[in-house]
């Protein structure tokens, strides 16, 4: 999530790089994860890590699990994320723990269906023996 100040930040930088001649796009810094915090994991804050840190600047991360379950969340909500799923290669106990939380996000009749459909797939291509 980034802060409002940050925001404001990278709105400026993009209009000093296009009189520049430099064309980023308007979505070249990425927010759009905001709207998963209403929904994260319970405790993905207090398991964050640093990504880098430097002089000025401190870069987080979400933990490995958390950052797992809103790939799979992508990948059974709108079939997104297959590539970023097999990257990060969850053993079968990473997959397992994920799935309750998983199974929460919607209430749709057919979500925990397509959960498990996705979760099988995905425990298939990883070669978990499914």
């Amino acid at each position: 999530m980034l802060p409002d100040e940050v925001v404001v930040a990278a709105q400026g930088f993009l209009a000093s790089m296009r009189e520049r001649g430099i064309i980023l796009s308007r979505r070249w810094l990425n927010n759009g994860p905001r709207a998963l915090i209403e929904c994260m994991p319970t405790g993905w804050e207090a398991r964050q890590r640093v990504l880098f840190e430097g002089e000025a600047l401190r870069l987080w991360t979400l933990s490995e699990d958390d950052l797992l379950a809103t790939k799979l969340l992508a990948l059974c909500d709108r079939n997104e994320d297959w590539a970023d799923c097999l990257a990060l290669h969850p053993t079968a106990a990473q997959l397992a723990n994920a799935r309750a939380w998983l199974l929460s996000q919607d209430d749709e009749a057919s979500w925990p269906a397509r959960v498990e459909e996705v979760l099988v797939t995905l425990e298939r291509r990883l070669g978990h023996g499914v």
